[in-house]
């Protein structure tokens, strides 16, 4: 096995490098930042100083106003070491004082300002309304804190050149309001600002909001708000109406700690938070919304790569433990958060909504696809709750590429997409090759039929990696394929998991599910209900699991691979038959038919299940039972209070009062054949197995439950 995995990553390495193998939709090539480029990222906040910057710790020495009427500006004072010159509507300070406040008030359609200044100052902006023809409004040269506090009840209005004429060769000016030091923005007043030439706000430092201050870019022709370090927001409101570029670009990390921001963008590629670093949020309200299609940056074929439209993008980790986020996407191949590392869900609540669907730049090169929730890293969630939608063709609600682990929180994906393909053909993937195919591709002697086809697949929940649920509530759905996929181990010990296809699969892996605790539905008409492309182990817990007739399975595990179903202990209910070969530790038994659309009870001990049948006749034949004692079946129950889990057409009553009913006879249950492709889902699963593959079948039967 040591020797195919290491045959396995160099041919894969080759194939990239030799361009034979096309990208899928799951599979788009992204750089990630390195660790020390995303840890230096993070430096900065982690160092932060908060009393350091509140104003009332700023000592006011002396106070100078700035006043503009029309084309011409005055000043009220001089200053022992600050030289203030005055060129028309144009002023520049020049200051090696310290404690000095700066008092901007007045109007002109051509008045701007620019500090040089040793020592951080305080700048008060008093309802000063000025723009400029010439340069930005606002220039602070001076790389100490910069403390721009808005008085209440007062509203300042500022709009840069669109050409700036009278730059400075050496200096940096990136925007309608430019600071080469730190920004903290104070006061319960406003600031209204448009960017004509490139960024609204920008700092080549960090940008603090430490105050019920209200922020304002109404357009910028770059991004709205731009830092090359942190963004700290801690209460007050920032509003975007629109941005051409992103609508906040933080260099650093970033930290939600209150208030609200509020983004629009509809630039092609634009995000609305854009972050260099780890984003924290611990409360406060996101609402978030972009509408941009995917743009196509370089090559072609399964070389060509993209830029995609994201609410939020990290490119460090996002830690959510409280607050409110609320982030709509539209537009090819668009996403709603995006996390280049690990997702940590402790608090606080997510609603994700996309409505783009699949993007092709050519015929020739793969589908990138819209995602609701991506996550490159492992996602951990604890608390709080997720519900990400998508609608697009081709779209994921959530794509894990690492690890996902859950044991609190509510988290529900769900995909109404449909399911592109295409007819070229391509290279088999190497994940997808047997040791032996490898090593003919390597030798130039791989025969023309080893293709594959590869298509843009709407799924609600898909992790790359092992899928751990301990606790809490986890629910996907998809119109068109699996509810719920992992391409490796499903570990579930306790919580809710509850996954319905209309179509395909309801909970699939690519490798073995154990259960051993909690509650776990696989619902589907459309294929199994649970499949494995291993083992299934049911162990404990409580599982309900429903699938289309045959030759599909209610519990489906890898037969044609020498891998079982083994039924171990917890509670078995199954509309639908069982693996063929299982083995039955704790026995099951069955009745042969059951009653559309009726409601049925199962009692095991002293603890009751109430579910209503489908009403569909593509449903599969029989009901399967196992449980510690030998459970008694009834039909046709009434149920009042308990708890009810899972939702909708699989809703499963838990110990509620039940009533009436007719109880029905259960025989022992041995599983049967399903004729060809039996336990396979009828679909031609993969085997687990690497050097094995099943019969591809698509055989049915006329049988129907009565």
């Amino acid at each position: 096995m040591e020797q195919r995995l290491k045959c396995k990553f160099i041919f894969a390495s080759f194939l990239l490098c030799a361009g034979l193998v096309a990208c899928n939709e799951d599979d788009e090539i992204e750089i990630a930042e390195s660790e020390d480029e995303v840890e230096s990222a993070n430096r900065a906040l982690s160092e932060y100083d908060a009393d350091a910057h509140r104003v009332e710790n700023f000592e006011v020495l002396n106070t100078v106003t700035i006043t503009w009427n029309g084309a011409s500006a005055t000043t009220d004072k001089d200053v022992k070491n600050v030289s203030i010159a005055v060129d028309g509507g144009s002023v520049t300070v020049r200051s090696s004082a310290e404690g000095i406040e700066y008092v901007l008030a007045g109007a002109s359609d051509n008045g701007n300002i620019k500090f040089y200044s040793d020592h951080g100052f305080k700048l008060t902006l008093n309802g000063v309304e000025l723009s400029s023809q010439t340069s930005a409004v606002i220039n602070n040269q001076g790389k100490k804190n910069c403390f721009v506090y808005l008085p209440s009840g007062t509203k300042s209005y500022l709009t840069d050149a669109e050409i700036y004429s009278d730059s400075v060769a050496g200096e940096d000016c990136k925007g309608c309001f430019f600071s080469e030091g730190q920004l903290i923005v104070c006061g319960t007043g406003e600031i209204n600002v448009v960017g004509q030439r490139k960024h609204g706000i920008a700092t080549d430092d960090y940008l603090v909001v430490n105050d019920k201050a209200t922020v304002n870019v109404h357009t910028s022709i770059k991004d709205a708000i731009h830092t090359n370090e942190f963004v700290q927001f801690e209460c007050g409101r920032i509003s975007v109406v629109s941005s051409q570029a992103d609508g906040i670009d933080c260099g650093g990390a970033m930290a939600l700690l209150g208030g609200t921001i509020d983004i629009h963008t509809s630039a092609p590629t634009g995000k609305c938070i854009k972050c260099g670093g780890d984003v924290t949020m611990n409360d406060g309200t996101l609402l978030l919304n972009n509408s941009a299609d995917a743009v196509w940056t370089s090559g072609t074929g399964d070389d060509a790569d993209y830029s995609r439209s994201v609410c939020i993008k990290a490119k460090g980790s996002l830690h959510m433990n409280g607050g409110e986020v609320t982030a709509e996407s539209s537009g090819l191949s668009c996403r709603g958060i995006f996390v280049m590392r690990d997702f940590n869900m402790n608090g606080g609540e997510i609603n994700v909504a996309t409505s783009g669907a699949a993007y092709q730049y050519d015929t020739v090169c793969d589908y990138t696809v819209a995602t609701g929730v991506k996550v490159k890293g492992d996602m951990f969630v604890t608390g709080g709750m997720i519900t990400s939608s998508v609608s697009g063709s081709g779209s994921k609600s959530i794509l894990v590429k690492g690890n996902y682990t859950q044991s609190g929180g509510f988290v529900r994906g769900t995909s109404t997409g449909v399911t592109l393909g295409k007819t070229e053909t391509f290279k088999k993937r190497p994940e997808d090759m047997t040791a032996e195919e490898m090593e003919t591709e390597m030798n130039g002697t791989a025969s023309s039929d080893e293709t594959y086809t590869p298509k843009a697949s709407a799924k609600g929940i898909k992790v790359k990696g092992v899928m751990t649920v301990t606790g809490g509530r986890l629910y996907g759905y998809s119109a068109t394929n699996e509810a719920i996929e992992v391409k490796n181990l499903i570990n579930i010990s306790g919580g809710e998991v509850f996954a319905h296809s209309d179509s395909d699969d309801g909970l699939n892996a690519a490798s073995h599910i154990t259960i051993s605790g909690g509650y776990v539905c696989g619902y589907t008409l459309g294929n199994d209900g649970i499949d494995a492309n291993g083992n299934i182990n049911v162990d404990g817990g409580v599982v309900f699991a429903v699938c289309k007739r045959k030759p599909e399975m209610a519990l489906d595990a890898n037969s044609e691979g020498g891998y079982k179903l083994y039924v171990n202990g917890g509670t078995l209910i199954t509309v639908g038959p069982l693996e063929s070969g299982a083995e039955m530790a704790q026995e099951c038994f069955s009745a042969a038919s059951y009653t559309y659309g009726m409601t049925y009870g199962v009692t095991v001990g002293s603890n009751s299940y109430v579910f209503t049948a489908p009403t569909s006749t593509q449903a599969g034949s029989g009901i399967v039972v196992s449980g510690a004692e030998k459970p008694v079946l009834l039909e046709d129950v009434t149920v009042t209070g308990g708890t009810t889990v899972f939702d909708g057409v699989a809703a499963l009553v838990v110990n509620g009062n039940v009533t009436g009913g007719t109880e029905v006879t259960l025989e022992s249950y041995v599983p049967e054949e399903s004729g060809p492709g039996a336990g396979g889902g009828g679909g031609g699963k993969p085997s687990f197995k690497p050097d094995s593959a099943p019969t591809d079948t698509t055989t049915t039967t006329t049988e129907t439950p009565q």
